[in-house]
């Protein structure tokens, strides 16, 4: 069963459904009349601000179901602006377009700077890692050649006869 989206519930109501299911209208000829004049009504069309074809009809205050005034009055054509107004209007659009295609081109000189310095940027990134990568490599080396050489002085030491001041020393943890 197919059913409107403002419908709520089920069953369908079997009173006055005009509305809240799309094929009851269909079924009662009254609610197709009353679809025609609502149609008709000239408040449901869109008013196009052209100049009108025939005078316009004097505005009565007539309201509509919504509240709504029915007819509106039309904007009369003698509202176009003086030349000098329209000269003054003109000049300004132009010095904005001037400004506009000037902030342009300084924000297209700033973009070009802006890749320049990351540019720049990435490359001393590289740089630094390269030679944090070196100052880590010198450091390893120092670090297995004092090994090496704390190796080698403890090797000469025991194949060396101690003094009694030698020994007082490695008792105490001095070498």
């Amino acid at each position: 069963m197919i059913r409107h989206k403002n419908s709520v519930g089920s069953p369908p109501y079997k009173g006055n459904t005009f509305g809240t299911y799309p094929n009851s209208r269909l079924r009662h000829p009254q609610h197709v009349g009353v679809l025609y004049r609502m149609l008709n009504k000239k408040t449901l069309l869109p008013r196009l601000p052209s100049v009108p074809s025939r005078p316009p009809r004097p505005v009565h205050r007539q309201r509509s179901h919504s509240g709504f005034s029915a007819s509106r009055p039309l904007s009369p054509v003698s509202e176009v602006p003086p030349p000098s107004e329209v000269l003054t209007l003109h000049l300004e659009t132009d010095v904005l377009h001037q400004q506009l295609a000037a902030m342009k081109r300084q924000s297209e000189e700033m973009d070009r700077q802006l890749a320049a310095l990351k540019k720049e940027n990435h490359h001393y990134r590289q740089q630094i890692d390269r030679q944090n990568h070196l100052v880590a490599q010198i450091a390893n080396t120092l670090e297995l050649v004092f090994a090496e050489y704390r190796v080698a002085a403890e090797q000469y030491q025991i194949g060396q006869p101690r003094t009694g001041e030698q020994m007082a020393e490695h008792e105490h943890g001095w070498i």
